[in-house]
């Protein structure tokens, strides 16, 4: 889609609201629609009648209204001629602004007489969303008015006028930008980058750990990296930051079974880019097992800069070598992520 950035949306004659993305938008009931700062126009048409001919509306009817000079519509997302509608391309919240004057002057309109703007979506009525009581003799009549509903993608969306002048037909469109016009703005989350997120795996050897020996453990495959963090031709051994922030680290192991009653231990080390040892987050299980493997866990949460990175060291009393099983199932494994 077009001008995926946050934007001012204002109509400029002055007639309607003023609304800046991340106003709390209200739907004509008053209730909230969409308040989040950064939300993002996903679209924006606009069209009216300079050029065209008026529009005939019939009495005490919901008639669809027709606005066929087109002044932006980047995606071709209207339907123009008596069938008028906008398709929703993306799930959002659009606000409809539209005016619309009648050409006639006449002295039908009268003290009870009512016009009413109307939002339809596939065909069943949205919100009533302004209306004007007529007077006796008065010509030029117009109504105009801004609505705000959550659509989805697919659905068609029109603005019918009703009407009940009570004596015959109406015309309306004064073929102006001014004064008969409707503008609509999808709003909704802007479009966000990857999030920076890396994981490495060993998942295709065993890896032999020396009786009470503080062990780094190396990688075998990148399984995510969204930020050029994962270098396992270079260094095997580490995750390295490139953007600044605070991370979750989290790690799996799988300990092939043992009988002795011993520990198995896991520390998560943060270094710096000069390879000094800055922080690490300890865990120590004691295994008793006799017949079963030995899977432990670990998270913490570190601040970074560019640079640090991370390494898993890794220990276990046995009294001989023992083995970190490899998994084909994302089980041995080191990952971090930044937190947004």
């Amino acid at each position: 889609m077009t001008n995926k950035t946050p934007v001012v949306v204002n109509q400029s004659d002055g007639k309607l609201t003023k609304f800046e993305v991340g106003d709390t938008l209200v739907d004509v009931s008053g209730s909230p629609v969409l308040a989040d700062p950064g939300s993002a126009v996903l679209d924006f048409i606009e069209y009216n009648q300079v050029g065209q001919s008026t529009q005939t509306i019939s009495d005490i009817t919901d008639t669809i209204l027709q606005f066929n000079n087109q002044v932006t519509d980047p995606d071709s997302n209207v339907t123009t001629g008596a069938s008028w509608k906008y398709t929703v391309p993306e799930d959002g919240t659009l606000m409809i602004r539209c005016c619309v004057t009648s050409s006639d002057a006449t002295t039908n309109w009268f003290a009870a007489t009512t016009v009413q703007l109307k939002s339809f979506v596939n065909g069943t009525e949205k919100h009533e969303f302004a209306y004007v009581f007529g007077g006796q003799g008065m010509s030029g009549h117009q109504v105009y008015g801004t609505d705000v509903i959550e659509v989805t993608s697919g659905q068609e969306v029109d603005v019918r006028l009703f009407n009940n002048i009570n004596e015959a037909d109406n015309n309306w469109g004064a073929g102006d930008a001014t004064n008969h016009y409707i503008t609509m703005t999808l709003l909704g989350e802007p479009e966000s980058s990857p999030a920076i997120q890396a994981r490495v795996l060993r998942d295709a050897n065993n890896l032999s750990i020396s009786n009470s020996s503080n062990t780094d453990v190396t990688w075998e495959t990148e399984d995510i990296d969204t930020d050029g963090m994962v270098d396992l031709g270079g260094n095997s051994d580490r995750i390295t930051i490139q953007t600044a922030g605070d991370y979750y680290v989290e790690i799996g192991v799988n300990w092939a079974s043992n009988g002795s009653s011993s520990y198995r231990s896991h520390n998560i080390n943060r270094f710096n880019s000069g390879d000094s040892f800055i922080e690490g987050a300890l865990h120590l299980t004691q295994a008793n097992q006799t017949s079963s493997e030995r899977a432990t866990y670990g998270k913490t949460f570190f601040n970074c800069a560019v640079g640090d990175y991370f390494k898993l060291q890794v220990n276990q009393n046995t009294g001989g070598n023992l083995n970190i099983l490899f998994s084909t199932t994302k089980q041995v494994y080191m990952s971090v992520r930044k937190v947004e």
